[in-house]
């Protein structure tokens, strides 16, 4: 992996050969196979950020059943602390923190589980 570069130029006939890139205001060549390019991200949760907790990159922090301090309010995907930044990955927290959510507006009597087994 590079980190904080610049890609200029990926070299190649019929496949990647080279990458030319810029690290620190240098010109740089790497002889490759292949490339993967992560453009990072930034986490905007300023409009939040009075409602849940947040860690040092400003992701919201939630637990793994995507709830946040604030009771009622859940969280799911790129903007929360999960490990990994996946559109995949961030479509099924969507989904626990639907199911969550559900289970929250059924209130203490609800008969749903989000495992969706009766209580006993």
């Amino acid at each position: 992996m590079i980190y904080n570069a610049e890609s200029k130029e990926v070299i190649g006939d019929t496949k990647v050969n080279k990458l030319v890139y810029t690290q620190n205001d240098t010109d740089k060549e790497i002889a490759v196979d292949g490339i993967f390019v992560e453009i990072g991200h930034l986490a905007k949760t300023d409009w939040v950020a009075e409602l849940v907790e947040l860690n040092e990159r400003k992701e919201i922090k939630i637990s793994l059943d995507c709830v946040t301090k604030t009771p009622g309010l859940f969280a799911a995907g790129d903007i929360t602390d999960i490990s990994y930044k996946q559109a995949v990955i961030s479509a099924g927290e969507g989904s626990k923190a639907a199911l969550q959510a559900y289970k929250f507006l059924q209130g203490s009597d609800s008969i749903v589980l989000p495992d969706w087994s009766p209580k006993k």
